[in-house]
């Protein structure tokens, strides 16, 4: 009998290994559900049929994640530079980035294969700087630590390297924006409601420290509140939706502010659940510990019709609810009579 309970420490091991993983795999699609959210407007999904879309590199959508902006101060000065010297120093310090980010930017020609970029458009210049510049090998250098093979023709072993890269070309790493949004966003950045934020901040804040399990917060107040705040015109929230039952999982309570001739949207979210991460190196990353019973702000980031897209998508959810309820209801009295 105990030879048929005992395990050997290699199978412990190997499920050890794959716990792990498949915890980091749910914590990513959770990260990448929520991030695709935070503007919650129609993305672009960068393909052989949008590609005559594409006409500037700056409207990358992760470019706009939050760890993501030394990255987005060296794609726009790429996109702009016109010396191939100059151009040549900005990609090897993409390349130092090593991250998912950086290597697509870096292996951006992977999506012109079948179809040449707009001529005159930024992508066009990008494409050409980086195609007579060392991108490939200083990605080889600083992302995979000189894993490949440097003596293999160039096209091999670019192959290689973009094989290797793979999934990261998924997970909405090549969204981007529509030109009107790109267009709206920057307009958004250029107006000032720091000032705005805090307050809002604030009332946040005050009612999700008074939450109840599992995750009760009076809602209706922060609503209330938030609508008193001056230049504040609409305040919509997102717990309408489906959302998953994992954990963490997020609420976002989004706000449209005028100020004169400017509008601006604000999204601003709280956090169910967190997870203590112990890192290895930049790449490496695994949950030690949780806190399931935690709620707090998170964070807040512009939005792109959040308020008309979410509202819209629960008018859209309660119409489906009352019709659901009654055909039930129908169905309820006909079983009755039979």
């Amino acid at each position: 009998m105990l030879q048929i309970l005992y395990r050997a420490p290699e199978e412990h091991a190997k499920d050890m290994i794959n716990k792990v993983f498949l915890i980091l795999m749910l914590m990513f699609c959770a990260k990448m559900m929520h991030a695709q959210k935070k503007f919650a407007t129609k993305l672009i999904v960068l393909n052989d049929t949008t590609i005559h879309q594409f006409t500037d590199v700056n409207e990358l959508y992760f470019l706009y994640g939050k760890w993501s902006k030394p990255l987005q101060k060296l794609v726009k000065k790429l996109a702009k530079t016109t010396d191939q010297t100059k151009a040549n120093k900005v990609i090897h310090a993409i390349a130092k980035i090593s991250n998912h980010e950086a290597s697509v930017i870096l292996t951006l020609d992977k999506y012109f294969k079948n179809a040449k970029p707009i001529v005159g458009s930024n992508v066009e210049n990008v494409l050409n700087k980086l195609a007579n510049s060392k991108a490939y090998y200083w990605l080889n250098e600083n992302y995979f630590q000189n894993s490949f093979d440097t003596t293999l023709p160039f096209e091999q072993f670019k192959q290689k390297i973009q094989d290797s890269i793979g999934w990261a070309y998924g997970f909405g790493a090549f969204y981007f924006l529509s030109a009107q949004d790109s267009i709206y966003l920057a307009n958004m950045k250029k107006v000032y409601v720091g000032d705005i934020d805090q307050e809002v901040i604030a009332i946040i804040e005050k009612y999700v420290a008074a939450f109840t399990p599992p995750f009760r917060y009076d809602i209706n107040a922060i609503i209330s509140e938030i609508n008193t705040i001056p230049y504040v015109i609409d305040v919509q929230y997102d717990g309408c939706l489906i959302k998953t039952m994992q954990l963490p999982n997020w609420d976002e309570i989004g706000i449209i502010i005028v100020k004169g001739k400017d509008t601006v949207e604000r999204v601003y979210t709280i956090q169910f659940a967190d997870f203590a991460m112990f890192r290895l190196g930049k790449h490496i990353s695994f949950p030690i510990g949780s806190k399931g019973d935690t709620i707090f702000y998170k964070g807040v980031n512009y939005g792109l019709h959040f308020v008309a897209l979410t509202r819209k998508q629960c008018e859209e959810n309660e119409k489906q609810h009352k019709e659901h309820i009654e055909k039930y209801e129908e169905w309820k009295k006909q079983n009755q009579q039979n």
